[in-house]
């Protein structure tokens, strides 16, 4: 399991066998190779120094061919918040999840 923190440290999203769960277990996501997709195959960008979702600015990739079928919902993790960071040249793919 990965744990995805926005940039202020607060801890959104999680990661199970490539599919992405924001902290309420609401399927977001999957990644493809290395690269993060929404639910409607937007590109989300790729997991950064090991805890966040960022996408370059500007940077749109084509769908992908396929989506996987929705997933069933893992357990929910809890954990606390970490420091923030500064990333110039990304946006946080997960800045607006609560």
């Amino acid at each position: 399991m990965i744990y995805l923190y926005s940039l202020d440290g607060r801890f959104v999203a999680y990661v199970v066998d490539d599919m992405i769960y924001t902290r309420g277990g609401r399927y977001l996501g999957y990644f493809m190779d290395e690269a993060a997709y929404s639910v409607d195959g937007r590109y989300l960008g790729e997991i950064m120094d090991g805890k966040y979702l960022l996408k370059p600015l500007g940077l749109e990739l084509p769908m992908p061919p396929t989506l996987p079928m929705l997933p069933s919902l893992p357990a929910l993790p809890a954990l606390p918040a970490i420091g923030s960071i500064s990333a110039p040249g990304y946006e946080d793919s997960l800045a607006s999840l609560p």
